[in-house]
C-alpha cells in the first residue's frame, strides 16, 4: 500500500498508473479536490484500488491527514512517494 503526491498529471500521473497496473493499493494526492477525485475515478474505472486525498503538502497537516487516510482506508502505509513539486 502506498500513498503518491503529486498524483494527477504528468510524472505522477504516471506513476499512479504504473502502480496501478501492478495492483498496488494506493491513496493519491493533488492540490485540487476535484481534479484528485477526476483522477482516482479513472483509476478506479481501469479497476485500480485507489483513494483520493486533496490536500496541499506544504503543510505539516495535510501529511498527517495523508498517512491516517491510507492506515483508515489500508491498514497500513508500505511506501510514500512525495511527487508533489512547484514548477
Amino acid at each position: 500500500m502506498l500513498l503518491l503526491t503529486g498524483s494527477c498529471r504528468g510524472i505522477g500521473k504516471d506513476i499512479a498508473e504504473q502502480l496501478g497496473e501492478d495492483d498496488y493499493a494506493m491513496v493519491i494526492n493533488d492540490f485540487h479536490q476535484e481534479q484528485v477525485e477526476k483522477t482516482a475515478k479513472e483509476l478506479a474505472d481501469k479497476g485500480y484500488q485507489v483513494v483520493a486525498a486533496a490536500g496541499d503538502v506544504s503543510k505539516k497537516e495535510t501529511h498527517e491527514m495523508l498517512i491516517k487516510t491510507a492506515v483508515d482506508n489500508f491498514g497500513h502505509l508500505d511506501t510514500y512517494i512525495n511527487n508533489a513539486g512547484i514548477a
